[in-house]
């Protein structure tokens, strides 16, 4: 390789087979001059190529959905953005944003922790969405935040936590011109349905709609198409609006344009020349041929000293030739031109501080002492402050000193004015004369700035990549399916269709018109009365569609809901295959249109419109990718209503202006003390009166700023954990469990019934849930019932162990009846197959509905009931294991921890089986050596009694207590 070349060329292709090597090389090299790492450099940017190519080429609805796949571009990525050092802004916007895209996709699939958690990546999954709609306005960061090392050992959660840190300040300046134009400025993107001349011609009439506001997309054109501002919100109105655009972007024409003039910024220093001058004005004009030529006037601060008394605009009048030809500051948005700062700085580099000058002042009438004037041999006015003293040698010497410069005053009305002091009376020149030595100075300046270059320049703004629109088109279609908002989702696919035309994107346009009727389909749906069923059409499938999943799987749902309200006999020909299907969704959702239909005209309206509501429920996860459908008027009562097993509350920390209490938290614990003296129930916090959920964010924000936390759901749980301990000991804040409900920011508070008497808060109040309100308990005789009705539930425990073992011995079905579930928070019947028994506590149960064996707590059911259906799976009853924190699974980990008594005695208090896994280690030590298969519940335990306990051995316990503080609290 003496002559710098490499005969053999390999294909970029083989960086696939040898990926790993190739990272490690190229973060262990980095010599330009070497000719295997220029070699490399080249495989990589050639590869990076084909992927751009490929994403390009392929569809929006058929890019890369592998994990692996996904994992290598996304790493192929990052080593282009570390490793090429010659790329254009443009082509590295476009490679990180492809990065991102891949990334998003990535995270989407990771989507749980081993502890059952979700992943960091997962819920990072918005803000990368952001970071890649940031691209489009802003240039690439000023630093990336990830490196060689997070690229070879890839970690999703670590390298997304990373990447995240990338901060997009600079806002950029872009345009592609296509079918119309899309422009960016000001962080605002601009569709426009004619060609850049059009645009750049500032007197013809255009019209504007803000069709996404929340993204910053603007609408321009020159006909009447304008979207009225109350139909924003109108499906119908928007859908001929965005055709119209559409058509008009179609027989838009790029036309060749004559050269493209540059336009000045305020502030700029531009080359001028003087095209007239009188006493009061003088006027100049730019002249350089590169850019829009601005005639205006040069304008002298009167609200400043050294213009308003000592350098007049009449003197610069005396100056200034026409035809004298110098750099000046510009203000573009009133055509002015300004010296101010250039003079200011020409007095500061010509007369500074100990300085020395010959001078001459001209005796005040005045017989008051102050900031005397004197003129220097060199055409500068500089302030002293004279003693009586100073002024009478003045006069002695004929008014002349030789004197010193102090300072430049360099803001307020006096900037650019000079002071000083008289050093000595001897001087060289005595003639010194205002009107002689002032104009030459100012000649002396503008000659100065007389030194004009004028070079061509081309149009500096960058041009959009149409590739780089493709991809934003990815970007868009994934921020789409996860919007929430029915008519924000709409109004996203509106801007895709229009950049489908833009760019001319035939078949992601079909696709995007499609998704955007059937997004239509369902809003209409969703407003309309029971009646209207002929509000569901059914959308004619494009031919090279009919294989695209989600495509398939809206014209289904569409020829189900079709169905609606027709009737059972005209419809059960349709419905009765969907409800056979295995898809989940189709299945449920042609039977709750099946139901509508037998019940129609024989129930009351309003339960009528709850099967609906439970149909649109249903259809939050309508086809692969697709997201909620949620319209505010079609919440109301989603949480059901409020009951003696059921409690809203819209914030833990903020009571109501009404309350009676304004200790918010305590009317919370209040509730869930009432409950666990009654059934038990769930306590939702986000929810209002009405059962529509209403978030958490109040409450995030306050746990932030208050108390330090991450605004998470997770540090919103521990810190209610926390208090409720403080409230209610351990004892009974066991029987508590708290879920999160993502997809509404709500949290539900599973409530078990205290089996064993009655429960107290720490105040020594108790209190009993009736109806749907919380009531104190003060009467000995409401306790005592209560005792006496805990007593007889512990009975009935053994009546549903009896009920169990008959079921078992029969091999019969059994039907829990209000089964609280602390995984899902809710309370349901459950139909099961039971077939083992674990300490009288637990049965072992195979669950047809999600085809699974588990384990129930036997007290949390309201009643068991066996039915008299056999069971059908019973090759499936598989014996679970479970640990002593009653987790079952098949791979045991080891678990040594070394307790202190409080640890001790609340390890027994929540695990009362764990006694025998315990043993004394020293005079105030514990041991405890057990196993688990689950790392939660270890891990809650610890984070509650960190100081009491030390970690021997439990493999990964560590890394996900870490793991958990770092993401959740912050800390």
């Amino acid at each position: 390789m003496e002559n710098g070349t490499i005969w053999l060329k390999p294909k970029p292709t083989h960086i696939d087979e040898y990926f790993e090597d190739f990272l490690n090389y190229l973060k262990s090299s980095g010599n330009a001059y070497d000719t295997l790492y220029t070699e490399s450099l080249r495989l990589l940017k050639e590869r990076v190529a084909l992927l751009v190519e490929a994403r390009t080429a392929a569809p929006m609805y058929r890019q890369d959905k592998a994990p692996e796949a996904l994992t290598f571009n996304t790493r192929l990525c990052g080593a282009w953005l570390l490793a090429v050092k010659d790329a254009t802004m443009q082509e590295r916007k476009l490679v990180l944003l492809t990065m991102i895209n891949n990334l998003v996709c990535l995270c989407m699939q990771n989507t749980t922790t081993a502890l059952n958690r979700s992943t960091f990546a997962y819920r990072s999954v918005p803000e990368l969405i952001g970071m890649a709609m940031r691209l489009m306005t802003h240039d690439m960061p000023n630093v990336l935040t990830f490196s060689w090392n997070d690229l070879i050992g890839f970690s999703l959660d670590m390298f997304v936590s990373n990447f995240l840190k990338m901060k997009f300040a600079t806002e950029s300046e872009a345009c592609y011109e296509g079918k119309g134009l899309i422009a960016v400025k000001n962080a605002e993107i601009m569709l426009a349905t004619y060609n850049k001349d059009v645009h750049e011609k500032k007197y013809m009439q255009k019209s504007t709609t803000h069709l996404l506001p929340e993204y910053g997309f603007d609408v321009s054109y020159t006909q009447d198409l304008q979207l009225k501002e109350s139909k924003k919100d109108d499906v119908e109105a928007i859908e001929e609006f965005v055709d119209d655009i559409m058509q008009a972007m179609k027989g838009c024409k790029k036309e060749a344009s004559a050269k493209r003039l540059l336009n000045y910024t305020e502030g700029e220093l531009v080359p001028v020349e003087v095209t007239e001058v009188t006493p009061l004005r003088i006027a100049v004009k730019t002249i350089d041929p590169s850019y829009a030529q601005i005639e205006g006037q040069l304008v002298f601060e009167q609200n400043l000293k050294i213009f308003s008394k000592i350098y007049r605009p009449e003197v610069w009048a005396k100056v200034l030739n026409v035809g004298d030809r110098f750099n000046a500051n510009v203000n573009p948005a009133n055509s002015t031109f300004s010296l101010t700062d250039l003079f200011v700085e020409y007095i500061e580099d010509n007369a500074q501080p100990g300085d020395c000058f010959d001078a001459h002042n001209h005796k005040a009438v005045s017989g008051v002492l102050k900031l005397r004037e004197f003129w220097t041999d060199e055409g500068f006015m500089v302030y002293l402050n004279l003693t009586e003293e100073e002024d009478e040698k003045l006069d002695d010497n004929d008014r002349s000193a030789y004197i010193e410069i102090e300072k430049c005053n360099t803001y307020g009305e006096f900037k650019g004015c000079l002071y000083g002091n008289i050093v000595d009376y001897q001087v060289e020149k005595r003639d010194i004369s205002r009107d002689d030595v002032c104009p030459r100075m100012l000649r002396r300046f503008i000659d100065s700035l007389s030194h004009i270059s004028i070079t061509e320049k081309e149009e500096v703004q960058e041009a959009i990549q149409p590739e780089f629109v493709k991809e934003y088109l990815n970007t868009l279609n994934v921020l789409q399916s996860h919007e929430t908002n029915p008519m924000l989702r709409y109004r996203i696919l509106s801007v895709i269709r229009i950049l489908c035309t833009l760019i001319e994107s035939e078949k992601d346009e079909k696709y995007c018109n499609y998704i955007a009727k059937y997004i239509k389909t369902l809003i209409l749906f969703a407003k309309a009365d029971s009646d209207e069923w002929n509000t569901i059409a059914v959308i004619d499938t494009p031919e090279d569609l009919k294989d695209e999943e989600t495509v398939t799987n809206g014209a289904d749902i569409l020829k189900i809901l079709s169905c609606f309200a027709k009737g059972y006999d005209a419809t059960s020909d349709i419905l009765d295959p969907y409800i056979e299907s295995e898809n989940e969704t189709l299945s449920k959702t042609a039977s709750l249109v099946q139901s509508y239909n037998r019940l129609c005209g024989i129930l009351e309206n309003k339960t009528l419109r709850g099967i609906k509501k439970q149909i649109l429920n249903q259809l939050s996860v309508v086809t692969d990718g697709d997201s909620t459908l949620e319209l505010s008027n079609e919440l109301e009562g989603i949480f059901g209503e409020e009951d003696d097993m059921k409690e809203f509350k819209t914030s833990f920390f903020e009571a109501p202006t009404n309350a009676k209490v304004q200790l918010q938290s305590y009317n919370i614990f209040r509730g869930i003390c009432a409950m666990m003296n009654n059934r038990g129930g769930v306590l939702y916090l986000g929810v209002d009166d009405k059962g529509i959920p209403v978030g958490l964010k109040n409450d995030l924000d306050t746990l932030a700023r208050k108390f330090g936390m991450s605004p998470t759901l997770d540090a919103y749980m521990i810190q209610i954990n926390r208090q409720g301990e403080e409230w209610f000991g351990e004892t009974y804040w066991k029987y508590v469990t708290l879920k999160p409900i993502n997809e509404h920011n709500v949290v539900s508070i599973v409530v078990e019934p205290y089996p064993y008497d009655v429960v107290y808060l720490k105040d020594g109040t108790t209190y009993l849930r009736k109806n749907n309100s919380s009531a104190q308990i003060t009467d000995e005789s409401t306790i005592e019932d209560i005792r006496r009705r805990r007593q007889e539930a512990l009975r009935k425990t053994d009546d549903k162990i009896i009920i169990l073992k008959d079921a078992i011995q029969k091999k019969r079905r059994v039907r829990f009846v209000g089964y609280k579930s602390i995984n899902s928070g809710t309370i349901k019947n459950r139909i099961v197959e039971p077939f083992h028994i674990d300490d009288n506590e637990y049965v072992h149960c195979y669950e047809a509905e999600q085809d699974k064996v588990k384990i129930f707590r036997i007290s949390r059911a309201e009643k068991i009931l066996m039915t008299d259906e056999p069971w059908k799976f019973k090759e499936k009853h598989k014996l679970l294991s479970i640990d002593p924190f009653h987790m079952s699974g098949e791979k045991k980990i080891d678990v040594r921890l070394r307790l202190k008594l409080q640890a001790v005695t609340a390890l027994k208090e929540y695990y009362p089986g764990i006694s025998r896994y315990i043993r004394q280690d020293g005079s105030d030590t514990w041991m405890l050596e057990t196993f688990t298969y689950n790392l939660y519940p270890l891990m809650v335990f610890y984070l509650s009694h960190a100081q009491y306990v030390e970690i021997i051995d439990a493999k990964g316990l560590k890394e996900a207590v870490a793991d958990y503080v770092k993401q959740y609290l912050h800390i």
